[in-house]
């Protein structure tokens, strides 16, 4: 993938994922007010399965070609993904650790 289609596709999710987490603020301070925890929270549950609903029902265009879900696939991919991490810090000097 073009470097160029990659940045502007990983700005278009973080706008996205802003938008999202500030209209579902919104949306919990209004249900809040009128309402009570317990019903805040049935509303979560349902908007969350609502949109698990939703993705799960989305179909490829095309196929990915990707192997089977597999306890040694997940294990290598949480593996791969901790070590971007702890990539991404040590490139910026970040440990996570005070220095006092």
């Amino acid at each position: 993938m073009d470097q160029t289609h990659a940045t502007r596709f990983n700005s278009l999710i973080g706008v996205a994922f802003q938008a999202g987490a500030l209209t579902g603020m919104a949306l919990l301070g209004v249900i809040l007010t009128w309402g009570t925890a317990e019903h805040a929270l049935v509303i979560d549950i349902l908007m969350s399965l609502g949109c698990a609903v939703v993705v799960s029902r989305i179909r490829l265009t095309v196929d990915e070609g990707n192997p089977p879900l597999s306890a040694r696939l997940l294990c290598r991919a949480v593996a791969g993904t901790v070590g971007e991490w702890r990539g991404c810090w040590s490139a910026t000097g970040a440990t996570g650790r005070s220095s006092s």
